[in-house]
């Protein structure tokens, strides 16, 4: 009697942990898809969508101008902008040194961009105004930082701040000033925090590495094959290599998606053994309890209360794995969204899903052995040894 106690322990106790190794992973895959889902929503504060990005466009020197101008003949094409960089990119970090302090080093991220790209991505300026290019000191002598920059630098009046001349060719005692601040947007992923930035303007006869094209949504490829016949015009037969932004910025969290693919079919695993092991258990049951079915149904009892009376123990099973699982699934996922700068929440709903999910499961792979238990003739169930 001790030994059949103590085996139906051991079952019940494999089963639970299963379904807890379950929850935690359909949890798990839960949370990853709903922060992936989160941060391709989240605002990034630029726009991405529909901008062509050509690539090692440097080659194009005093040619750019001209290019550009060719690419805004298309009534498709909306905007283009050069720069050495753009979002989900390389920055290089830079010291800057202040007119007013110029023994402390500030590190800002750095790009240079033509006049043209805040219209690009339909930055917002805070204060102040962007380069001009009819205004010959902007090309040389100016830079743009953003609002993170400001904080950082603790600039009470940011516009007119000076920065000693640091970079192509300076002379000593040169400085360049601020003439304007932009509204904060992510340069990198949604793994760090927003970094503080300076724009500089590309010098005159130069090419930065990308041309940023904004094209009209639901532009056919024939805005594309004109876009690569002018390249071919212009960049004396360097290759045709482009990519969408938005493409670009989703392969950053190319880890997470991988990692939520796993998840899933690890779920889909872990379930089945668990049903499995479940569905055993119930077969283990039935046949232990043959004879109480038997003289419950004699008592009164229908097919549907003798199901309830089955199943009511592999609930109080999924409970149990729930209770075990779900302060382990918010550890280790609360964890895991620590690497994210910007993150969803742990909520309660996402945790009842799972609960709901596994406990359907559950009940559907013993459903059919409680059934069938609960439709024996009782005068079989009563002769049962």
């Amino acid at each position: 009697m001790k030994a059949v106690l103590k085996g139906g322990w051991i079952r019940k106790g494999l089963v639970i942990f299963q379904f807890t190794v379950s929850l935690i992973i359909i949890l798990g895959a839960f949370i990853i898809f709903h922060q992936i889902k989160f941060i391709q929503n989240v605002p990034l504060g630029f726009d991405k969508e529909n901008i062509v990005v050509v690539q090692r466009t440097s080659s194009l020197g005093p040619k750019m101008n001209t290019f550009r101008q060719e690419l805004l003949r298309h009534t498709d094409i909306l905007s283009v902008s050069n720069t050495n960089t753009l979002p989900g990119r390389h920055y290089e970090p830079n010291d800057h040194q202040l007119e007013e302090n110029p023994t402390e080093a500030f590190t800002l991220h750095t790009m240079y961009a033509d006049e043209n790209f805040p219209a690009l991505l339909n930055l917002k300026l805070s204060r102040g105004r962007y380069f001009l290019p009819d205004i010959p000191t902007d090309t040389s002598s100016t830079v743009v930082i953003n609002e993170t920059a400001v904080k950082e630098l603790g600039l009470k009046e940011p516009l007119g701040t000076r920065f000693l001349k640091d970079f192509l060719g300076a002379k000593e005692g040169e400085f360049v000033t601020v003439i304007g601040v932009l509204e904060d947007f992510n340069i990198f992923s949604l793994h760090q925090k927003i970094s503080p930035m300076v724009i500089r303007p590309i010098p005159p006869g130069m090419a930065g590495q990308f041309v940023s094209i904004k094209i009209r949504p639901n532009s056919n490829q024939e805005t594309l094959g004109f876009i690569e016949n002018k390249w071919k015009e212009y960049s004396n037969g360097q290759p045709f290599e482009y990519s969408f932004l938005a493409d670009d910025l989703n392969t950053l969290y190319r880890v997470e998606q991988r990692t939520g693919q796993l998840f899933t079919l690890f779920s889909l695993l872990a379930v089945l053994i668990a049903s499995l092991g479940l569905f055993g258990l119930a077969s283990y049951t039935a046949e232990q309890r043959t004879k109480e079915i038997g003289i419950r149904k004699i008592l009164g009892l229908s097919v549907f209360g003798v199901v309830v009376l089955l199943n009511k123990e592999y609930v109080k099973l999924v409970a149990i794995a729930n209770v075990v699982a779900w302060p382990l699934a918010y550890i280790v996922m609360h964890r895991w969204l620590q690497n994210f700068a910007l993150r969803t929440n742990l909520s309660l709903g996402l945790f009842l899903i799972s609960a709901a999910a596994v406990l359907f499961i559950a009940l559907l792979s013993v459903s059919f052995k409680s059934f069938t238990a609960a439709r024996s003739n009782p005068v079989d169930s009563l002769r049962y040894e």
